[in-house]
């Protein structure tokens, strides 16, 4: 185990006391399960966070309630990160809600996670519908979940919606889309499922 006085321990020692009054709420890194957010002291008032980090923890759909809640009372959030955590299907449609109703949002990082292609779709189906067109488009860092097919989950998602794999790195940012698409999906042919196959074929005859 980590000593008191290790950089573990001391991540992992930091409690939910009371919310920051900053334009960045930094919960990262933190240990932090479902429980622990349960204290998180969430009340009726309007927060100033422009970017909200609940990354590399050990939440799950239960645990994105209560960052969800949160997230409702922050009018100017641009950047939410949730990546490196547990959160499965039932939490990308939490999270396509609140896309649906957060015109601030640019940025999501939920890479890491356990989306299939049916938690992904619901979330660019949230965007597509409630983005506007002159909007920045939104970038969905959707890499190293459980999709099986990325490929034929990436050309579906273009075919039925506004969606750039963002293969232009100078003209498709997180600002512009050179294709005026209103997602992005960087990297999202990169899989968990496609590297554990990578993984049993060299092990191989």
């Amino acid at each position: 185990q980590a000593g008191a006085g290790s950089p573990r321990a001391r991540l992992c020692g930091t409690g939910m006391g009371e919310l920051p009054q900053d334009v960045k709420l930094n919960y990262a890194r933190r240990c932090s399960t479902d429980k622990d957010l349960e204290k998180l002291p969430v009340n009726s008032a309007a927060y100033p966070y422009e970017t909200v980090d609940f990354s590399q923890n050990g939440l799950s759909s239960v645990g994105l309630r209560k960052v969800l809640e949160l997230c409702s009372r922050c009018e100017k959030l641009r950047v939410l990160r949730l990546f490196k955590n547990d959160i499965d299907d039932g939490g990308a449609k939490a999270l396509a809600g609140f896309v649906e109703r957060c015109s601030s949002i640019e940025e999501m990082h939920l890479s890491h996670n356990r989306f299939t292609a049916e938690g992904v779709t619901a979330l660019v189906a949230a965007a597509q519908h409630s983005r506007p067109k002159n909007m920045n488009p939104l970038w969905m860092r959707l890499e190293q979940n459980d999709v099986g097919d990325p490929e034929g989950t990436l050309r579906d998602l273009m075919s039925r919606f506004s969606v750039c794999q963002r293969k232009d790195r100078n003209r498709c940012t997180v600002k512009q889309c050179r294709n005026g698409c209103k997602v992005h999906l960087p990297h999202f042919h990169f899989q968990r499922q496609r590297a554990r196959a990578r993984a049993g074929g060299a092990g191989g005859a």
